[in-house]
């Protein structure tokens, strides 16, 4: 059920994007450190969109690896646990046995 909603909110998402693409094709003067450059309004807008995503997949990326790591490290110690549990329970079952 997650794909198709998925693809819904892209599809109107990209449909938005380019409605507002073609209300805002006025040109817009920006001053990047030293330089003027002259652009459409919709460039300057692009252009920090698509830099707002990278950095938001950056970040994202950063906390799903930093999940992952944790998740390795409990599944590690619950791991260990485990075989901890069974060679308790083995040794007191050769206890009752003798």
């Amino acid at each position: 059920m997650k794909g198709p909603w998925k693809i819904l909110i892209s599809l109107f998402s990209l449909i938005f994007v380019v409605i507002f693409a073609i209300q805002n094709t006025a040109n817009v003067t920006v001053n990047l450190f030293l330089t003027k450059i002259t652009v459409p309004i919709v460039m300057v807008i692009l252009i920090t969109l698509i830099i707002g995503v990278i950095i938001g997949l950056l970040v994202s990326f950063a906390s799903v690896s930093r999940a992952r790591r944790n998740t390795k490290k409990v599944e590690q110690e619950l791991s260990d646990l485990k075989r901890m549990q069974t060679t308790n329970v083995q040794a007191k079952e050769s206890k009752l046995v003798n």
